[in-house]
């Protein structure tokens, strides 16, 4: 009630002091209004199932809609007067996002209608039953001991023995997977967070799953090392039943449906002259060479680079991460829809060229609030300099690897031959044996990828970045298959994490500050803006609105 007292004192304020209202407005602030139709679009904007206020308080909604409302037009103004329509990255995401808008125009033109009976969603939900299944899942830690020279498997055991007896009389899995783990996960106490059967070798899966939460594993030994984990949280297998994701059923189809358009409308129309579309196999190829300048697609003037399609994966679901041709192949049909639609003139049509400068609004507003959002943090030396501080790893050189890598043919026993890859990796950790001399006895090729950042690895493959994390130079992988061929790979030489100075990576450390803190942040300076600009509610508006909702509501 004072709150509603002091806006009404507000109000009452300024139709004293002559100051005209203007019709439809909701709020003032120097300079310009939030009008109820600005109120409305935002509303409309919303989830459906976010279009009332859970609590039930339509005011307190309504207020804290039209706060953001002011904020969105303060901050698109600057943004439409500052340079970062030239900046470098805004050119290539809004070139992005209206090559999307103008390969939906021509698939809206050309594919015909697409509806989805009832029939369609329950086919659709019986022949991917698999995507309506949770995977089991454990929220695991993990101690590793790398297998010495000429260590026989008692050896070995008897050395990750006495560590689990210390964990088994009290000591934290934490401390010892930091003190005495040949992982790479003890810089994280052994975290290695959430992981499904198919991320763990079979070995070790089956003793993971087998695990009760909060229990501490029995020892695993492999070719190469041993392994204890502990399930710290543990998620078991479910399928879901058609009535409890027929929402979900009917957005994949319509997806499925509109992919499958996609796919025969651009296989009607030819590549432009010197395009460049990979192989799997080169594409392969080219993402474990770890050059980001590298070309790895060409559609005409379009073109990506390893890097570009590496951060584009970043965007796409874990699951699609791991089939980058697939990413390469819908940016290929993409940009021929988009050149396709720009030829027959499909953007200059009305209700395009709005829905262009809708996104075009979008995308600079959501730009521009990032950029202003850390030029305000990077104000703050001091919490900088702590940030940088107590996040001193982030802020590290990426770990670099030389590899070199035999690719063995799986053939048509693959049993046979993983066995004796398994058999070899001992003798090669001891000097026994090379990779070469295993090439030419069974077949293969060696490949030395020259230095490759361990991100670039993990992108290229979690389970194999990890396992080379945690091997010294000379090491060698388990055997692993990928694809036709089965693979072990030999550290070189390592380049170890080294933190970066702080001037070199301010505006880094500024990002991830906001990326960390950004809600609190955000709320902070935007009350600090809309102070600035004497931001004011018109009570009785907002009353009125209160009123209507209230009568409206069930």
């Amino acid at each position: 009630m004072r709150m509603r007292n002091r806006w009404m004192a507000v109000g009452l304020l300024l139709a004293a002091c002559g100051h005209p209202v203007p019709e439809g407005a909701v709020a003032l602030y120097e300079g310009g209004e939030v009008t109820r139709q600005e109120l409305d679009a935002r509303i409309v904007s919303l989830p459906e199932d976010s279009r009332r206020p859970e609590d039930g308080d339509f005011a307190a909604w309504y207020e804290r809609l039209t706060r953001e409302v002011a904020v969105d037009e303060l901050l698109l103004a600057e943004a439409e007067r500052s340079d970062l329509q030239a900046d470098e990255g805004f050119v290539r995401a809004w070139e992005s996002v209206r090559r999307r808008i103008a390969a939906a125009a021509y698939l809206k033109a050309h594919g015909g209608e697409e509806t989805l009976s009832p029939e369609d969603v329950r086919g659709y939900f019986e022949q991917h039953r698999n995507e309506y299944r949770q995977e089991a899942r454990r929220d695991v830690q993990h101690l590793y001991l790398r297998r010495r020279a000429g260590e026989d498997d008692t050896a070995l055991r008897e050395r990750m023995e006495a560590l689990r007896e210390r964990i088994r009389s009290g000591e934290s899995f934490d401390d010892v997977a930091r003190g005495y783990s040949d992982s790479e996960s003890r810089h994280r106490g052994g975290s290695i967070g959430w992981v499904v059967p198919a991320q763990l070798a079979p070995e070790a899966a089956a003793i993971v799953f087998a695990q009760d939460e909060g229990e501490l594993g029995e020892t695993v030994v492999t070719s190469d090392g041993a392994h204890v984990f502990l399930v710290r949280q543990a998620v078991e297998a479910r399928d879901y039943a058609f009535e409890d994701v027929q929402k979900a059923a009917r957005v994949r189809a319509g997806q499925a449906k509109a992919a499958a358009t996609i796919e025969r409308l651009a296989s009607a129309l030819d590549p432009p002259p010197g395009s460049v579309v990979p192989s799997d196999e080169e594409l392969r190829v080219l993402l474990g060479q770890g050059d980001d300048e590298a070309l790895v697609l060409r559609v005409g003037e379009a073109s990506w680079t390893v890097g570009e399609l590496r951060r584009s994966l970043r965007t796409v679901p874990p699951e699609a991460r791991e089939d980058p041709a697939q990413l390469v192949r819908s940016l290929e049909r993409q940009e021929l829809l988009a050149r396709a639609a720009e030829d027959e003139g499909l953007l200059e049509a009305p209700a395009t060229r709005q829905q262009l400068e809708a996104a075009r609004r979008a995308l600079l507003l959501e730009a521009y609030r990032r950029r202003w959002l850390v030029e305000r943090t990077e104000e703050d030396e001091a919490a900088l300099r702590e940030h940088y501080r107590a996040n001193q790893r982030r802020f590290s050189t990426p770990l670099r690897l030389r590899l070199r890598v035999l690719e063995v043919p799986a053939g048509t026993d693959p049993a046979s031959t993983m066995a004796e890859l398994e058999a070899a990796v001992p003798r090669l950790d001891a000097g026994g044996a090379t990779l070469d001399e295993l090439a030419d006895a069974l077949g293969g090729d060696v490949r030395e990828t020259g230095w490759v950042d361990l991100t670039a690895l993990q992108e290229n493959g979690g389970k194999v970045a990890m396992m080379l994390a945690g091997l010294d130079a000379g090491g060698h992988s388990s055997p692993y298959r990928r694809g036709d061929d089965l693979e072990i790979v030999e550290v070189v030489e390592r380049a170890e994490p080294a933190p970066r100075p702080f001037e070199q990576v301010r505006e880094e450390v500024a990002n991830h500050r906001v990326e960390s803190s950004g809600s609190e942040l955000y709320a902070r300076e935007t009350e600090a803006l809309l102070e600035s600009v004497r931001f004011r509610i018109l009570p009785d508006r907002i009353e009125a609105l209160d009123g209507a909702a209230s009568h409206a509501s069930p």
